[in-house]
């Protein structure tokens, strides 16, 4: 049992500081986000956070609330590794599971995010149009004061996995993912049936990829694990579909790392940094 003195102490924990000391967070200004889940951000000064790719229920919290929303622990685990502690004894437990998910809310209007797919990435109207049918593509808005922020979400056909974007088309704009399990992901076929798996890092890189090998010309599935790392979501989809899997990740260390682990599949590798990249430089 916990005295209401104690729990307000880890409640008031500096969380700016705090995510900077021990969780995957990068300083960006007066503010600081995380890496994994880029919607999520932490203010200077103050012991609580913001998802913004969030509305209502879960998007705002402290300490205790971030740990236990997205990093699966518990309040007795949290309030264990803060009482009497200082900030940087915390240990993350390791977990095979997310605690949280909700799904951004849909907007009825989609302007803004036709608009940065379309002319930010490059992506051609009509494929966006596709997906939006299938219903794999969606805008979710935000209002903070008289600002309001849009975004564009990438769901996948069981609503299991979201990833979500920023659009703005100048400066940094977030993105993040939510997911019931790890093993999510996104994905869309193309053609009658599944010969080639396409595994990419997102969504966006999974479209350009296809807009690049002209789309329907294949019979294959383009799938976004969300991140390099996501490999629980690589081995399910080997599980699934075995040497149809081709590995198509960034070309960057974290990518070589990759299909260096997975070096019994193919690989297809971007001559830039990814496949949207290559898709905008032609």
């Amino acid at each position: 049992m916990y005295t209401q003195e104690q729990i307000q102490e880890v409640v008031n924990i500096d969380l700016y500081d705090f995510a900077l000391k021990n969780l995957d967070a990068v300083k960006e200004g007066n503010w600081a986000r995380l890496r994994s889940n880029k919607s999520v951000c932490f203010k200077r000064g103050s012991s609580r956070y913001i998802d913004f790719a969030m509305q209502g229920k879960g998007s705002s919290g402290n300490l205790i609330d971030l740990l236990t929303t997205y990093y699966g622990e518990t309040f007795k685990s949290v309030m264990e590794s803060q009482i009497g502690a200082d900030a940087s004894s915390y240990k993350r437990s390791e977990i095979d599971y997310v605690s949280h998910y909700e799904l951004p809310i849909k907007a009825k209007s989609f302007k803004e995010t036709m608009a940065y797919l379309c002319i930010t990435r490059r992506i051609p109207g009509d494929v966006i149009a596709r997906l939006m049918k299938k219903e794999l593509i969606y805008q979710s808005c935000i209002t903070q004061g008289d600002k309001r922020f849009c975004n564009c979400v990438f769901v996948n056909d069981t609503q299991s996995y979201y990833e979500i974007h920023g659009t703005l088309s100048f400066g940094k704009s977030f993105h993040g993912n939510g997911r019931k399990e790890l093993d999510e992901y996104w994905s869309f076929m193309t053609g009658n049936e599944i010969a080639t798996v396409y595994i990419c890092e997102s969504a966006i890189d999974a479209i350009s990829l296809a807009v690049i090998r002209n789309m329907d010309a294949e019979n294959a599935l383009y799938v976004s694990i969300g991140g390099v790392a996501n490999y629980k979501t690589i081995e399910r989809l080997i599980d699934k579909y075995g040497n149809k899997c081709v590995i198509a990740v960034d070309n960057d260390k974290a990518g070589q790392s990759c299909r260096d682990r997975y070096n019994t599949l193919r690989s297809i590798v971007a001559k830039h940094k990814d496949w949207n990249e290559d898709l905008m430089k032609g």
